[in-house]
């Protein structure tokens, strides 16, 4: 499972490259600097609130419970923002893989691979690019 959980980020953070990429500003809507600022993602375990149903379920969880960022992963996420001098700038959940993604700014001017090696000791990462 984490293997496929590795390919499967590794290929969305391709994807999306240009979310972490710098893009030019819209005029007059940025705060000076803000363009030069790297930008990493980075995974935390987002553990669904309720089982889901078997494939091919209706009736009461027809619904479901939507795509929902458990307290936890919510809560990592900060901390490990506040630890690390980040500035969240977008987030999602990927319900399929139990993962809350979030893009990332580094702010203190630290360079983006000594952050990252931090961030591949820290036990409340799953993942980060």
């Amino acid at each position: 499972m984490r293997a496929l959980a590795r390919l499967t980020f590794a290929w969305l953070v391709m994807a999306g490259g240009a979310l972490a990429a710098p893009s030019a500003p819209e005029a007059g809507s940025a705060v000076p600097g803000d363009a030069a600022r790297p930008r990493i993602v980075v995974a935390f375990a987002n553990e669904p609130r309720t089982a889901p149903g078997p494939a091919g379920a209706t009736g009461s969880r027809y619904g479901g419970d939507g795509y929902r960022i458990s307290q936890s992963a919510r809560e990592q996420a900060r901390r490990v923002a506040a630890d690390y001098a980040l500035r969240e700038v977008a987030s999602w959940p990927i319900r399929e893989l139990s993962m809350h993604c979030v893009v990332f700014e580094i702010t203190n001017g630290r360079p983006v691979e000594a952050v990252l090696a931090a961030l591949a000791h820290d036990t409340r990462v799953m993942l980060a690019q």
